[in-house]
């Protein structure tokens, strides 16, 4: 137990956070406010549904996209390891809250737009 709390202290090890890759490779990062917060955390009501709202405003900042962005479901599948099931109950009452509008065109990915 010790061992490991001197580890802590070791700075010949290396260091996961200080190790990170360089902007070039990494994955865009995106800034949220406390007043974006504020507006979104009234909306969610479980972990997977904020989780959903912090990947769409991402996605929408990767797509720099103004208003309407596409949201494959593969995509968000792959990326938050969510079921179909919990993507499409998350969409329902995020839709149904007002924050977000959701256009369905066939079988293609579903066009989003967000409203916060």
């Amino acid at each position: 137990m010790s061992e490991d709390i001197d580890d802590l202290f070791d700075d010949s090890k290396s260091d996961p956070i200080m190790d990170a890759p360089d902007s070039e490779t990494s994955e865009p990062y995106i800034r949220i406010t406390t007043a974006w917060l504020k507006r979104v955390l009234p909306l969610v009501s479980s972990a997977e549904q904020l989780a959903i709202v912090l990947w769409l405003f991402r996605r929408q900042k990767v797509c720099r996209s103004k208003e309407w962005f596409s949201v494959p479901a593969k995509a968000l599948d792959e990326e938050l390891g969510l079921s179909r099931f919990t993507r499409y109950r998350a969409f329902k009452h995020l839709e149904q809250v007002g924050g977000i509008v959701v256009s369905r065109v066939g079988k293609k990915a579903m066009r989003v737009k967000l409203l916060w």
